[in-house]
């Protein structure tokens, strides 16, 4: 997989934000830092990925809250 996302930056491959993060989210960690620095670690890169991280804390924190209320909504039950 990096051989061919160096293959394909030396020929001119623009490199786009959320493959960068695509590829560290599949565990392509040669890979991501190939995409990042043919990006210059530009400020769209990191603005994604604080948009993508503040994403997953936000459904965390939604998933939280809704199985507090499941086990509450549970224990109040007659029965």
């Amino acid at each position: 997989r990096t051989e061919a996302i160096g293959r394909l930056l030396s020929c001119g491959a623009v490199v786009r934000p959320h493959d960068m993060w695509l590829a560290l989210l599949l565990g392509n960690l040669r890979g991501a830092r190939k995409l990042a620095m043919a990006g210059n670690y530009s400020l769209h890169l990191w603005g994604s990925g604080c948009v993508l991280c503040s994403g997953a804390v936000v459904l965390c924190a939604s998933c939280v809250g809704l199985c507090s209320c499941a086990l509450r909504a549970f224990e109040e039950a007659p029965g």
